[in-house]
């Protein structure tokens, strides 16, 4: 699939979002920077904390984005899913939540994305959950991350990336 790009809405000519899922800033460069999301906490379930979603921050103003400015979330937070969805996809007034088809909460691509309704995200949800205890496989696998382009996967195992083709 060929990776097109668009304007975020409320940030034209900051930023842009692309079908893989990746974030382009162009405060410092005219060519455009890829920003480097980072995972947001999610709930706490039984004592632990799983982390959910890719998230970046973007901020109007001219403010440089690194892990300083992560820390201090300079900006608004949003979540790169959201960010996909809302830009490529056709909204719905009744399908408000965004599922993640094959159920990886980080994998941001366009054809993995689609608004569903709230009771339709919790089905699947749980339909994965019981795929999982079923196949024997955790529930909490393994994260790789691609430092060239910033693209997380989470997967029993992956020896390439799928967005640079680059070896983890």
């Amino acid at each position: 699939m060929q990776e097109d790009w668009k304007p975020i809405s409320g940030y034209e000519g900051l930023y842009e979002v692309s079908t893989h899922g990746r974030i382009k800033s162009y405060h410092k460069s005219e060519m455009g920077e890829i920003i480097r999301p980072y995972l947001a906490a999610g709930l706490r379930y039984g004592g632990k904390l799983f982390l959910r979603y890719l998230v970046v921050d973007l901020s109007s103003s001219s403010l440089r984005h690194s892990s300083r400015h992560r820390d201090h979330h300079y900006g608004r937070q949003y979540t790169v899913h959201r960010l996909v969805a809302q830009t490529f996809l056709e909204a719905d007034l009744f399908k408000t939540d965004i599922d993640h088809i094959d159920g990886v909460m980080t994998h941001n691509c366009l054809t993995n994305l689609e608004f569903v309704t709230r009771s339709e995200n919790i089905l699947r949800r749980n339909r994965m959950k019981l795929l999982l205890q079923k196949a024997g496989l955790s529930t909490g696998p393994i994260c790789y991350l691609c430092l060239t382009c910033g693209y997380f996967y989470f997967g029993e195992s992956l020896s390439t990336c799928p967005s640079s083709g680059l070896l983890f």
